[in-house]
């Protein structure tokens, strides 16, 4: 847990913003196979290595995976993965099943 972070003399407060800008690659290594994303202490997605398989999760229940994109300026929903409905995929207007 860190509460500031000074790099180069400039400082990242807790409730400041983080950019990371390179020139390369970024690479997230985690040893246990899991990157978690929490909003305000609420676990709300996680990426992991499942045997080697690229599991992408949703942490809160009944809450959706969505692929969005945009299209002629506007956002939109190209897949929905809808939990409540036992993760039924959407695409675009089209519900498969």
């Amino acid at each position: 847990t860190v509460d500031d972070i000074t790099i180069n003399g400039s400082t990242i407060s807790d409730g400041g913003d983080l950019t990371i800008d390179v020139a390369s690659s970024i690479t997230l290594d985690s040893d246990t196979g899991v990157i978690d994303f929490d909003d305000g202490g609420t676990n709300i997605g996680r990426i992991e290595n499942s045997s080697s398989d690229f599991k992408l999760e949703s942490r809160v229940q009944d809450k959706d995976i969505l692929l969005v994109g945009n299209d002629g300026g506007s956002g939109i929903t190209a897949i929905k993965l809808d939990m409540s409905a036992a993760g039924k995929a959407v695409f675009k207007e089209t519900v498969i099943t």
